[in-house]
């Protein structure tokens, strides 16, 4: 008792597959990532089509699906520059276009 356990030492991340440099872990956590923003963009989409079904507004697919718009951007643009904003950001985007794609069905 009272004897501190050695700490093992960190072994390498385990490679890709496919021969890339990136570790198997860092894609698991790219793939959770590009799932919540999904499910954001998903979530706010539902939303948008019940709340103007709910109001009565008769609106175009096209229109209802505009929070989708964000998830695509989020997914061409993560070698970007613009990939590092973060999913959360991401997220909130998408929501910020559901609510003013509801604004604008409004009027």
């Amino acid at each position: 008792m009272g004897r501190d356990r050695p700490s093992k030492p960190k072994s390498k991340p385990e490679p890709r597959p496919d021969g890339g440099s990136e570790s198997v872990v860092g894609t698991f956590a790219d793939a959770r990532e590009d799932v919540l923003v999904a499910a954001a963009a998903a979530g706010c989409t539902v939303a948008l089509a019940l709340a103007s079904a709910g109001f009565g507004i008769d609106a175009s697919p096209v229109i209802q699906l505009t929070p989708l718009a964000v998830y695509f951007g989020y997914l061409f643009t993560k070698d970007t520059p613009l990939g590092s904003v973060g999913y959360v950001a991401w997220s909130v985007a998408s929501a910020l276009v559901a609510l003013a794609t509801f604004a604008y069905l409004l009027l």
